[in-house]
């Protein structure tokens, strides 16, 4: 019997559920080869649709997208080179510091413009030993050896912590162009790079084949139960392949997830317009509450930023007072909360959410 959902859920789209198809398929399973013996058909189809969806040669599926992250890390950077990334970027600030003490890497955080980095503002910071575009260091100069190169540049799209805003193929392309111009990489860190490419209206190939090495969530938006897919050159697969088993992410048994996955991907990206237009509809109704600050232009895809102006409320005190009304938000600092809406959050529940948080609004905490 499933159980009852006794509140609206808006935190984030990772805690979606699966949808009924994807336990059908689960379900009508048979037999469950191993993917680490590499036997598994729907880990094998599973891996070449997400390749191919991204227009890389390979795709290699592991439980989450932290470990998808440090797969490009560790795979396209040798430990003690330099790598550049958003000041606010998940892969910085969110993975427990595995860009460091696992990768061995050194990040370089760099203030983009709403997430998105600019070739003017990577440029200069650039090190190699060769290349029109970067700070070049003479291997004959004496201290040369104090220098870390950079080897990777790392993006993310759409850009969780300014709203899942997006990067357009355009700016992606011409970050790629200038790593590659210095013989760097670049590795994208696409935990919603589904979102972006429906937002933008373009293929998801557009976003990601420009760049090395990319990461897609399959357990978000998408709703699959479990994992994350990541995607490269066969060469470059392979070797992640050796880096999860370290990790200790390779899996014996994983056609449950790998089927549903299946689902998630060819069915769930055309979910994302209804999911993007409801996030439009909350934060429309959102700004009509007094006390609270909505940028409308954030609003991209399905994430809406909600900052607290009324002085009586803090976001621990307005996530608290939710909670109690059944409608749950995520704080994301002292005065600020992000919602997030998904397949379980449909305009009857948008309504709902408006209607109670104005409630809440008008009282005092």
């Amino acid at each position: 019997m499933k159980r009852p959902v006794p509140f609206i859920e808006l935190r984030t789209d990772a805690f979606t559920q699966p949808t009924q198809e994807m336990i059908d398929v689960v379900t009508s399973l048979g037999y469950m080869h191993s993917d680490l013996a590499r036997e598994c058909p729907e880990t094998e189809e599973l891996e070449s649709y997400g390749a191919e969806l991204c227009g890389m040669e390979a795709g290699l599926l592991v439980p989450s997208g932290t470990m998808a992250n440090l797969l490009g890390l560790m795979t396209q950077a040798a430990p003690g080179s330099e790598v550049i990334v958003e000041v606010e970027a998940h892969i910085y600030n969110r993975e427990r510091g595995g860009i460091a003490s696992i990768a061995g890497l050194v990040p370089r955080p760099i203030v983009g413009h709403h997430g998105v980095l600019r070739p003017e503002d990577v440029a200069p910071l650039l090190r190699s030993t060769g290349g029109d575009t970067a700070r070049v260091t003479d291997p004959r100069w004496q201290w040369n050896v104090l220098i870390s190169r950079t080897a990777l540049v790392c993006i993310e799209n759409a850009h969780n912590e300014c709203g899942n805003r997006v990067w357009t193929p355009a700016q992606t392309r011409a970050i790629c162009d200038l790593a590659h111009a210095v013989g760097g990489r670049v590795h994208i860190d696409g935990a919603r790079i589904f979102n972006a490419a429906i937002a933008l209206e373009v293929p998801v190939s557009a976003l990601t084949s420009p760049a090395d090495t990319v990461a897609i969530g399959i357990a978000k938006g998408l709703a699959a139960p479990v994992g994350a897919l990541f995607c490269g050159t066969r060469e470059t697969v392979e070797r992640a392949r050796i880096v999860r088993q370290m990790l200790g992410g390779a899996m014996h048994r994983p056609a449950w997830l790998s089927a549903a996955g299946l689902v998630a991907l060819k069915k769930m990206p055309d979910q994302f317009r209804t999911d993007h237009r409801n996030a439009r509809l909350l934060a429309e109704g959102l700004a009509r509450i007094p006390g609270l600050g909505i940028d409308l232009e954030q609003v991209q895809t399905n994430t809406v930023l909600l900052e607290i102006v009324h002085p009586a409320w803090n976001a621990d005190t307005l996530v608290a007072a939710l909670a109690k009304e059944g409608v749950r938000i995520g704080a994301r600092g002292e005065r600020r909360c992000r919602l997030m809406t998904h397949h379980a959050v449909g305009e009857r529940e948008i309504q709902t959410a408006v209607e109670r948080i104005a409630k809440v609004m008008r009282s005092r905490p």
